[in-house]
């Protein structure tokens, strides 16, 4: 595996924007890294502290172009430390990624610049290297996904904007299908970008849509809450429930309803909808049921016959198109 040809193939592959110059710039910035650190260093000691200040570059250009894409935002005149805190309030990086980020400021980045004494040995070059071309090419996933989201929204959502008097049940049926369009148009959207698309989608559509950080929730509760994404009009919620898998399910009963269920049962709860969504699938469907008296949805790709397990927790489900 070259994670350099990997970082390169995944600029190369992503649209033209405004993000392309500062895209390219970080791939030139990581081969000029290299090259400092393949020099001789018998002649010349700086090669290694060298390499650090490219994947500097590397670092800041990574960050910049990402807050560029996911949050919208000019990132000029912003510092690293800045950006990675508006990444991390507003949710828009994963952890996991962020923590990376955060580390390679704090260990190369800012002794880097603010000690000019400060020297570094081969291995420390090569890992900065390894470690800014890794937490680069999973910024520009997300990039990616950003993008592939925003087009499956053009695509998916109509133009319409919900009537301000409906009731939130009365609007299940509309909310069920743009989140059906959204999600068979978005195949190449990440699961990680996957809930927060569907709530732009809803909102694009007149809804007061919110995804859940479900994070938060645990690190504040203990526990996750059943919602992915909320619809709100008053004191009544719908309520979005999104399992995601990186493979196909061949077992529904391992994703029986019951959760889902008891959610749904909540006081000020007009409607649930369910999603069974596996990466890569292009035909997903549309079921209607009822918990109790309340409208609940599934969106999933298996047939009729197939649903039938989950339909011990609902009543009888219908496909509707």
């Amino acid at each position: 595996m070259n994670i350099v040809e990997l970082l390169e193939e995944a600029v190369k592959d992503l649209p033209s924007g405004e993000y392309s110059v500062g895209l390219n710039a970080i791939v030139r910035h990581v081969k000029a890294a290299i090259r400092h650190l393949e020099r001789d260093k018998a002649f010349d000691p700086d090669t290694c502290t060298d390499a650090i200040y490219r994947m500097n570059q590397a670092y800041e250009g990574s960050l910049k172009e990402a807050y560029r894409v996911l949050a919208e935002k000019d990132p000029s005149g912003l510092s690293p430390f800045q950006i990675e805190g508006y990444l991390e309030t507003h949710n828009i990086v994963r952890p996991r990624v962020l923590t990376q980020l955060t580390r390679y400021r704090q260990d190369y980045r800012n002794p880097s610049t603010h000690d000019y004494k400060l020297d570094f040995d081969e291995d420390e070059a090569l890992l900065a290297i390894v470690s800014v071309c890794a937490f680069a090419k999973l910024l520009i996933n997300q990039i990616k996904s950003k993008l592939a989201s925003e087009a499956a929204q053009a695509r998916a959502v109509p133009s319409a904007s919900q009537s301000s008097r409906a009731s939130l049940r009365s609007q299940g049926d509309r909310i069920a299908r743009i989140c059906l369009a959204y999600t068979n148009e978005s195949s190449e959207v990440g699961w990680f970008e996957y809930e927060r698309g569907l709530a732009d989608s809803l909102k694009a559509a007149g809804f007061t849509a919110e995804a859940i950080d479900q994070a938060a929730i645990i690190a504040s509760k203990g526990h996750a809450d059943p919602w992915d994404v909320v619809i709100r009009k008053g004191k009544s919620i719908f309520g979005i429930n999104a399992r995601i898998s990186r493979h196909a399910r061949s077992d529904l009963e391992l994703h029986r309803g019951s959760y889902f269920t008891t959610a749904v049962k909540s006081s000020n709860c007009s409607g649930g909808l369910l999603i069974l969504r596996s990466e890569g699938q292009l035909d997903f469907q549309l079921h209607k049921g009822t918990v109790g008296t309340t409208p609940v949805y599934v969106i999933t790709e298996h047939d009729e016959e197939q649903i039938d397990a989950l339909s011990q927790d609902f009543s009888t489900l219908k496909q509707i198109t």
